[in-house]
């Protein structure tokens, strides 16, 4: 091989790197790992953060969350997707409420049983929760793990969501949630950042949160 050709093939070899690294930039991976460690607690308990997001949110607050307690990440995916319209998202979610029904559960999360803490995150729909978040809230074992709740909303804070977590999963310790303004009716712009002192109230939040579980 000339030293032209050892050139070129060190160029593709870098160029590939740059572009893995972009790729994974762009799209954050489905169960992202981390471990979460309670500031001044180091339980070495495992925490995660779970959390749908229509529009993001209540992504970016998860991120935020992440970012401050080390947990993983796992994205609530709906099982047959919601459609692009806001108004027609609303119709059917006040359908499904009328009617008793709800959506297919989403895919569960992996290896629910090696953690401890649950941060699970919603947008607030119609006062209550996504009715997707209850099927798969009660065909997994949520058992004795501590769940820690928040939400974005547009008027209507946790909105006694709490209380909704404590019946789908009665043997869960469910902890004070957090509620993040922002969106409203007819929201529909996909969310890529949160104003920073949001993400700080979110973070200082996690972090005390964390601390609270380990206190069982």
């Amino acid at each position: 091989m000339t030293p032209t050709d050892l050139a070129d093939r060190r160029r593709r070899q870098q160029l590939r790197r740059w572009a893995a690294l972009a790729v994974a930039a762009a799209v954050p991976p489905l169960l992202a790992p981390g471990r979460a460690r309670a500031e001044g607690g180091g339980s070495g308990a495992r925490a995660l953060v779970a959390y749908y997001s229509r529009t993001g949110h209540t992504r970016q607050v998860a991120l935020a969350i992440v970012e401050a307690v080390g947990a993983d990440l796992f994205e609530i995916v709906p099982a047959v997707p919601y459609p692009a319209a806001y108004q027609d998202t609303v119709d059917l979610n006040a359908r499904q409420r009328a009617a008793g029904a709800f959506p297919p559960a989403p895919r569960p999360i992996p290896d629910l049983a090696r953690y401890d803490t649950v941060f699970l995150g919603y947008p607030l729909w119609a006062v209550d929760l996504p009715r997707l978040l209850y099927p798969f809230l009660r065909e997994q074992d949520f058992g004795a793990k501590t769940l820690v709740p928040f939400c974005t909303y547009a008027m209507s804070g946790l909105a006694g969501t709490e209380q909704t977590l404590k019946e789908l999963c009665p043997r869960s310790r469910v902890l004070p949630g957090l509620a993040v303004q922002g969106g409203g009716r007819g929201h529909n712009t996909l969310v890529t950042h949160i104003a920073p002192d949001a993400a700080g109230r979110a973070q200082q939040w996690g972090r005390r949160s964390l601390v609270d579980a380990a206190r069982r």
